[in-house]
């Protein structure tokens, strides 16, 4: 969940484990650019970047209330394995110009975070880069309640 002020926000989660088949989900999830990116890479470099983009393919289309409805190959981002990154055009040039940005974060050492923010200009926020939007009380709290054990069902 996210909550923001200054525009559309969506969020996604997944085990930092996870292994996506890049074999089979390039054509479905990946730009041109994407693929001869991740392509070079050796396998434990490609399987976390494509954790990555998947996370903030995910991210942005629920920030834009479309979820898995809007084709993943039809936008991009670089393939970098952290860091802040900006929305690209299926040729790998920029997409946007600056109303949205975009981070990945590790949580509790299990979990990969990503988030799409749009800056809508509603708010008189001079910064609105997603590392300082995170509020690092809010991400302490979710990392302690996945770590929590469960509470037995009543």
């Amino acid at each position: 969940m996210g909550i923001s002020r200054n525009g559309r926000i969506g969020v996604d989660t997944e085990p930092a484990d996870r292994r996506l088949a890049f074999e089979l989900l390039q054509e479905q999830v990946c730009t041109p650019a994407e693929r001869a990116e991740l392509a070079a890479l050796g396998e434990s470099g490609r399987a976390a970047g494509m954790l990555r983009l998947w996370t903030l393919k995910e991210a942005y289309t629920k920030a834009l209330g479309l979820g898995l409805r809007m084709g993943f190959s039809e936008f991009g981002f670089a393939t970098a394995t952290s860091g802040e990154t900006g929305l690209l055009a299926p040729d790998g040039s920029p997409a946007t110009h600056g109303e949205w940005a975009f981070g990945t974060y590790p949580v509790a050492g299990r979990y990969l975070l990503s988030v799409a923010c749009h800056d809508a200009g509603l708010d008189t926020s001079r910064d609105s880069a997603v590392a300082t939007m995170l509020d690092e009380g809010f991400v302490a709290m979710v990392s302690a309640a996945l770590l929590a054990p469960a509470l037995p069902a009543r």
